[in-house]
């Protein structure tokens, strides 16, 4: 009887061991999956601000509405728009504070140069 317990315990470590490994596996895929569609988290995102702005009784049932009633797809093409938009408006001002620093910089060497003669 006793060898059976240890051949018990034996079986629970290697088949603890089995689903350890199958546990790190599965996160590494997990997150592969994740970075490879971005638009997860915007669509996570949505949902709990709707759920916190409405705070519904039934979260379950007001999940089950929100996931399929939300077109996602123009939401997410939009906040997409938007990033790039607010990405290009901040080139923009990128440009116009290094040329107003590079003037300055010119100003100054200019300045300098006379101040010297």
């Amino acid at each position: 009887m006793n060898h059976d317990l240890i051949g018990i315990k034996e079986l629970l470590k290697i088949q603890s061991n089995q689903i350890n490994r199958i546990k790190f596996y599965t996160r590494i895929d997990n997150e592969k999956y994740l970075r490879e569609h971005p638009e997860i988290e915007f669509i996570i995102q949505q949902f709990l601000v709707k759920l916190l702005e409405d705070q519904p009784r039934n979260c379950i049932s007001y999940a089950g509405n929100f996931f399929h009633c939300t077109d996602f797809r123009t939401a997410y093409e939009k906040e997409i728009q938007q990033l790039l938009h607010a990405s290009s408006e901040d080139k923009k001002v990128e440009t116009i504070m290094e040329e107003k620093e590079e003037e300055e910089n010119n100003s100054m060497k200019f300045k300098e140069n006379n101040d010297i003669i």
